[in-house]
């Protein structure tokens, strides 16, 4: 294989490559086009090159109606969750993950096919409907993103008419990108040719050794000069989506070229009966039909389905743990060695037995029900975490003796045995879900859920750092201890959870009658403190990691979120105009306000001093009652708890009052625990973020700023103080202010009965 390489290298680069990169008397782009297949299961690897540095076109049937659902039995969707979506749900679908993985500014077309015997009408129709079919909140960005690169060609026949549109949709790319910096990769020449080198020469897959081959038969004046570049110069296209490349010690060793070709190889796995060989459909029938409906994949089926494709076979070895690094599929452990033969995977997306409803039954000891609720994207999350949970963590899968040994790995459910315990990881609608359970009498150890619960968190958090955007998740609970109950619409914020004092609270939840939920108990079972401490306090973070947690708390508060109130409060009202304004208040809009004498002497000092001074309670009394252009809140009424989904100026007005609420309420601890810290300062955020855009100030750097910053011990106290202060102070205005009511009313002399 090396002397046949080198000299090939050698001709190209005589005869073709180095010649033609080096006569170039521009230095033009060069677009790489991939085209997705059309098995649904197949989008759990659109992580491998949906990517920033990309453009997107996305192609729509004109004769499909939107709300129309897809035929059940195309593309292998019948008996998943897809059999009920409807064209409208797809183009939801691909438009959030061009969104997710391709960020919000990412380049789009949408090209319109099928127009053969349609008018001009009835095209302006189906773009119509195409537009009143895109969810509201993506109008805007879909909008910028396509900027009028919308066409609608008929393909049946290349008559005139179709070339002239065709020729206008490449027109259209190359001026996308002589102007778009988005898609640019800048890299040195000697990278330059290199890439061209192993385009040229139509590998599929290269070991590093032959690369470097490649790379020495290059003048040295065009050659990358070492190993540490050639990992830069792979993993620099490979972070592009040009090619696969990892620097694990199982795949350090090779790279694969040709995304396109690698992707075909799962899809050609994943594909439906109307698309699978010969073999599968004769000899291998039993052994397919097993695999389509359990995700458990034998060696001798992989090698059938890619029976035509000798070259997937030769470089089944790379391809294999590759697809394993991707979490697309992962080895089924057998006791005893294993020839290859004998070897067999499992590929979550391709799982269609129902987990039943009533598998936690009263023989068992259940935890609560820890849930991240996702925006989008939860079921291809779960399959990827399902084959993280088997082949990173190393959990051992349940078997179901009662089925004959079965594995308990389901559509929507996997069951895992761990420590002695029994953890399910489950999906419900846009819900994965944790619990942890022990066969009575046997109690579960809060040990063991804390580290299950760090694992799968860790987990998430790793397999969504290619999403873009904020707000991928939400962490929470549910109300009862049935896992992956349809019927279970309770969903609990694990940050407000953590707030309230009290050891029960009020569910939510609509479908049965009103109970509580025990704090105590739901949270206990994930955090580091114990289940039957009858504290109230739920930052339970102790020393001084919690308290440091605290103070930047703390500081983000008072330094950055309020600069943010007084930014908005003086986007309306200069700070010399606020005196006047409140003064010209009707009696009871001024009364409303209970302003103490120390927020009265702010009042009049703005005219010389600004808001500088202005706490933040007294500016959200400022914007509430007194500004009338700032956005309301998406409820329409001020002091309401805004959803996860609100995002108006005035909802994140309400949560600034809620996060400092919050830390008042937490100020006899003065501590806060990592997670609850995670969760609020991603919160805080979020909130920047928009209040940028609304304001025009900045405030994410001095944010990033606080959450970098060591705290010394006598600034902590400092801060933590103040924010003592802050909460005594206004427990007392006010109590004064219920006590001056309150003998306002008791001295109102009463009105005399003239008769």
């Amino acid at each position: 294989m090396a002397s046949v390489l080198s000299s090939e290298a050698q001709k190209m680069v005589k005869d073709e490559i180095f010649q033609k990169i080096l006569s170039e008397k521009e230095n033009l782009p060069t677009v790489s086009m991939l085209d997705f297949a059309g098995q649904l299961a197949y989008y759990a690897c659109h992580q491998i090159y949906v990517t920033p540095k990309a453009f997107f076109i996305l192609v729509l049937d004109m004769t499909k109606k939107f709300e129309d659902v897809v035929d059940r039995e195309k593309d292998n969707q019948e008996g998943s969750i897809f059999s009920v979506w409807t064209y409208k749900d797809y183009l939801k679908f691909w438009i959030t993950s061009i969104k997710t993985f391709g960020g919000s500014k990412a380049p789009l077309f949408i090209i319109v096919t099928h127009t053969e015997g349609t008018s001009a009408e009835e095209i302006e129709k189906y773009f119509e409907d195409f537009w009143n079919a895109v969810p509201d909140e993506d109008r805007d960005w879909l909008s910028e993103s396509l900027n009028d690169r919308d066409y609608a060609v008929g393909l049946v026949e290349l008559n005139d008419e179709t070339k002239t549109k065709l020729e206008s949709i490449k027109k259209s790319i190359v001026e996308l990108f002589t102007e778009e910096t988005n898609t640019k990769i800048q890299i040195p020449s000697s990278w330059a040719l290199m890439e061209q080198l192993l385009y040229e020469g139509g590998w599929k897959v290269l070991s590093l050794d032959e690369i470097r081959r490649l790379n020495s038969s290059l003048p040295d004046e065009y050659q990358i000069k070492n190993d540490e570049e050639m990992s830069s110069f792979l993993k620099c296209f490979h972070d592009n989506g040009i090619l696969l490349y990892f620097q694990d010690e199982k795949l350090r060793e090779h790279a694969v070229l040709d995304i396109q070709w690698f992707a075909k190889a799962f899809s050609k796995i994943i594909a439906d009966k109307n698309h699978i060989n010969r073999d599968c459909k004769t000899r291998l029938i039993k052994e397919w039909k097993s695999f389509n409906k359990t995700g458990e994949l034998k060696d001798k089926v992989v090698n059938a389905l890619w029976k035509e494709e000798p070259l997937y076979l030769k470089h089944k070895s790379e391809i294999m743990s590759y697809m394993e690094k991707l979490q697309m599929l992962v080895p089924l452990e057998s006791s005893g060695a294993v020839s290859e033969g004998d070897m067999s995977w499992y590929v979550p997306c391709m799982n269609k037995k129902q987990f039943l409803a009533n598998f936690c039954e009263d023989k068992w000891e259940c935890s609560s029900i820890l849930c991240y609720r996702f925006t989008s994207f939860a079921m291809f999350v779960f399959y990827r975490l399902v084959a993280y949970c088997m082949g990173f963590l190393r959990w051992n899968v349940s078997t179901d003796e009662d089925h004959e040994g079965s594995l308990c790995l389901y559509q929507t459910a996997a069951v895992f045995d761990h420590n002695e315990h029994t953890v399910v990881v489950g999906i419900c609608n846009d819900d994965i879900q944790l619990q942890v359970l022990r066969i009575r009498p046997l109690a579960i150890y809060k040990e063991v859920t804390n580290e299950i619960g760090d694992s799968i968190q860790n987990a998430i958090k790793k397999l969504t750092e290619t999403f873009i955007g904020t707000n991928i998740f939400h962490k929470g609970f549910k109300c009862q201890n049935i896992i992956c109950n349809e019927k279970d619409i309770s969903f609990s914020l694990e940050s407000e959870l953590s707030k309230i004092k009290a050891e029960e609270t009020q569910c939510k939840c609509q479908l049965q009658k009103k109970h509580v939920i025990n704090i105590q108990r739901t949270l206990g079972f994930w955090e580091k403190r114990k289940l039957g401490d009858s504290s109230s306090q739920m930052a339970s973070a102790q020393g001084l990691e919690g308290r440091s947690r605290f103070a930047k708390l703390g500081m983000a508060t008072n330094d950055v979120l309020n600069k943010a109130y007084r930014d908005i409060l003086e986007s309306e009202i200069p700070p010399c105009y606020i005196e006047n304004k409140v003064n010209t208040l009707s009696t009871k809009k001024r009364g409303d306000l209970k302003l103490n004498p120390d927020q009265e002497n702010l009042l009049k000092k703005a005219n010389i001093s600004g808001y500088k001074d202005f706490d933040i309670s007294l500016t959200y009394k400022m914007i509430r009652n007194i500004c009338s252009t700032i956005p309301k809140p998406t409820k329409g009424m001020w002091g309401k708890e805004p959803a996860a989904v609100d995002i108006t100026v005035g909802d994140d007005i309400e949560r600034i009052r809620l996060i400092r609420n919050s830390l008042t309420a937490h100020v006899s601890s003065a501590s806060t625990s990592q997670s609850e810290f995670d969760d609020t300062w991603s919160v805080m955020s979020d909130i920047c973020q928009r209040l940028e855009t609304f304001t025009g100030k900045t405030y994410l750097d001095d944010l990033k700023y606080i959450q970098k910053l060591t705290i010394k011990e006598e600034d902590e106290k400092a801060i933590i103080e103040k924010v003592k202060m802050e909460s005594d102070s206004e427990m007392l205005k006010s109590m004064m202010s219920d006590i001056k009511e309150i003998k306002s009313a008791v001295l109102q002399p009463k009105n005399m009965d003239p008769t």
